[in-house]
């Protein structure tokens, strides 16, 4: 049953994200007792990230009410999960001694536990303050074998966007000190909000924090501008988490040490935004693109496309209903909750795609004959498949077509553009000195 829920889960991620990129995954010890602490930005994708990403099978810590939750209960139990009693969902906390006990065993055992400290799923731009839960049951479990406690942070570029890009980092395991424990396993209160604090900052090394949403989002646009004067110097980019995080910590410190310098650099950077949107170009899209790129672009495309459009346009007739009704429903259900729209448009995805299957290969059965609506039944998953490729090539192609529109046309426009561009770069490094 897990084999098959985690590759299910596999796909449905890969669907649902263009881009998901492991990193320093080969910090996570081959064996031994293992604790992940995560971020939760993303409500239930969050936890799937790990169940199918980590390189170890993991038990996750799961709050109860989603062992009764229709179609989520049969993940959560296949997964093998342990499930959290909070007051908050009016469960009985005294529960919890129970799962403790459960974990400590399992830790104790060699396996892995997972769990997400801040206890809630959220959108705000900076780590809650973290529950002490894994401290307690890490300290407990080094009772016999030292727990080594792995950091993972899960970053997205539009979390409730279908089809954007995920990251998963993996931090310095922490080794969990041998700790003085009383008769029922507990260590002092001391030296749980120690290795709390620990936790805490591990989790920050891989994870984006700010103080507010601005800043962020500065860290964003400034992060895709830097990544386009990289290009146009004809350097590689830089790794976009890491460029975002200093230029976070840099924005921080100004805003406490020079508030005027920083302010004129966000206007700097807005106002370069602003006109790159008028003409329809993304922030980091290079100031010229060679010939022989733009051959080898084209020639592809040419082979690809025409075997596409086919099963493209069927694909796109039968399933855009569904689409747009997924869509509509996880906007009215998460009522602005971001942290939850993603959560949404899988689970509807997942209900309402294959009943969308099963109603038009029916409907073709009764019509014409059955063997055609098998036939349906198997070639509608292609199709659709087929959509989805051929319109994420088709908006590629028209802006990339938009972009080599303005810089071969409007010349001394782009030329003007990668100078400011080049400036807000270097204004962007001095934020270090």
């Amino acid at each position: 049953m897990r084999a098959f829920l985690t590759a299910l889960s596999r796909l449905l991620l890969r669907i649902f994200f263009r881009r998901i990129d492991n990193v320093d995954a080969g910090r996570v010890p081959v064996d031994g007792p293992l604790l992940y602490v995560l971020n939760h930005p993303n409500g239930l994708l969050d936890p799937l990230f790990i169940l199918c990403e980590s390189p170890r099978p993991v038990t996750f810590l799961a709050k109860a009410p989603l062992f009764r939750t229709p179609l989520i209960k049969h993940f959560v139990r296949g997964f093998e999960c342990l499930p959290v009693y909070r007051t908050q969902d009016g469960a009985d906390p005294s529960k919890n001694r129970e799962v403790i006990m459960q974990s400590i065993a399992l830790l104790a055992g060699g396996k892995v536990l997972a769990l997400f400290p801040e206890g809630t799923t959220h959108s705000d731009p900076k780590l809650k303050p973290l529950k002490t839960g894994a401290a307690r049951i890490a300290a407990s479990a080094s009772r016999e074998v030292s727990v080594r406690i792995v950091p993972v942070g899960i970053d997205y570029s539009r979390k409730a966007t279908f089809r954007s890009d995920a990251l998963l980092i993996y931090g310095e395991p922490i080794i969990t000190p041998q700790l003085e424990l009383d008769d029922q396993l507990r260590a002092s209160a001391k030296d749980v909000e120690a290795l709390n604090a620990a936790i805490t900052a591990a989790l920050g090394q891989v994870t984006l924090q700010a103080e507010d949403a601005q800043a962020l989002r500065l860290a964003e646009h400034a992060a895709l501008i830097l990544s386009g004067a990289r290009k146009d110097a004809g350097e590689s980019a830089l790794e976009s988490f890491d460029v975002r995080r200093r230029l976070v910590d840099g924005y921080q410190r100004l805003r406490e040490q020079a508030p005027a310098p920083l302010e004129q650099l966000a206007e700097r950077v807005r106002s370069y935004a602003a006109q790159m949107s008028m003409l329809g170009l993304p922030l980091d899209h290079p100031a010229a693109i060679p010939r022989p790129a733009i051959r080898k672009y084209v020639l592809r495309h040419v082979l690809v496309m025409p075997l596409l459009l086919g099963p493209a346009l069927l694909g796109i007739l039968t399933h855009y209903p569904a689409y747009r009704l997924v869509g509509w429903l996880s906007r009215r259900i998460a009522k602005q909750e971001e942290a939850v729209i993603a959560t949404i448009k899988l689970i509807g995805g997942l209900l309402l795609f294959p009943l969308n299957w099963i109603v038009i290969s029916v409907g073709l059965g009764v019509a014409l004959a059955w063997p055609w609506g098998l036939l349906a039944l198997l070639a509608l998953p292609l199709v659709g498949f087929a959509a989805l490729l051929f319109s994420e090539r088709v908006a590629d192609l028209i802006d990339r077509a938009r972009g080599l529109w303005v810089i071969t046309t409007q010349a001394e426009l782009a030329g003007r553009l990668a100078d400011e561009r080049r400036a807000i770069y270097d204004a962007i490094m001095r934020l270090d000195q």
